[in-house]
């Protein structure tokens, strides 16, 4: 009954995941504690390597559990036969499987952004530090 629902529903179903993905990425950052390690040989990289790296992974996340990904690489290793490959079809599968994989990325980026540490953290390194100690 169920692999039935899931079955007729595919759109909606890859839509939930995609969503729950997006709050998942919400919910580890959020209980995700960023302390910056102002060095400021090491402040760039850590910064941008949290504005980068887990987008990337959720990113690759999302293709693999995208069913559609076997639908493209079907289409891609089918034998030309009575019809040719439609560009256009593979076109569409891809943009498709592209966007919603890039929902859970978006929502990681923006939230950090909103929340700033990161950000901060990496470009304080031109800061001159002298500058913050005057009262």
């Amino acid at each position: 009954m169920m692999a039935q629902i899931l079955q007729s529903n595919q759109e909606s179903f890859m839509n939930g995941i995609c969503g729950i993905m997006a709050l998942a990425s919400a919910q580890l950052y959020t209980s995700f504690e960023f302390n910056c390690p102002c060095i400021p040989e090491y402040n760039y990289s850590y910064g941008i390597s949290m504005l980068v790296i887990p987008p990337i992974w959720f990113f690759l996340l999302g293709f693999v559990l995208n069913n559609n990904v076997s639908m493209l690489a079907e289409e891609w290793k089918r034998p030309v036969g009575q019809r040719r490959k439609d560009p256009a079809v593979m076109r569409y599968m891809c943009v498709s499987i592209s966007q919603r994989s890039l929902i859970a990325p978006a929502v990681w980026i923006s939230v950090t952004l909103m929340d700033g540490k990161s950000f901060l953290c990496a470009y304080s390194m031109d800061l001159d530090m002298s500058e913050f100690g005057k009262n």
